[in-house]
């Protein structure tokens, strides 16, 4: 959440807002923290050695792109 917020609101801010700069960082600092978390874990949220499945990135690569088609139309229109 702090990822999306921080370039979000740093793409739109003509300054720098104190408010995106820092949960930029935050928000890359959770997400490095995650992934830590999820290779040391017995038993993780989200297995990180599925990534390691060639079939399984390209699965997860495609899902993302048409996700993204998909549901992109809705940020577009109002614009």
């Amino acid at each position: 959440m702090g990822i999306t917020y921080g370039v979000a609101e740093i793409g739109v801010a003509a300054r720098q807002d104190t408010a995106a700069v820092v949960a930029l960082p935050a928000g890359l600092a959770a997400l490095v923290g995650f992934v830590v978390h999820a290779l040391r874990a017995k038993r993780p949220l989200l297995d990180l050695g599925l990534y390691a499945s060639r079939a399984f990135t390209a699965a997860s690569i495609a899902t993302f792109a048409l996700g993204a088609a998909n549901y992109g139309w809705m940020i577009l229109m109002p614009l």
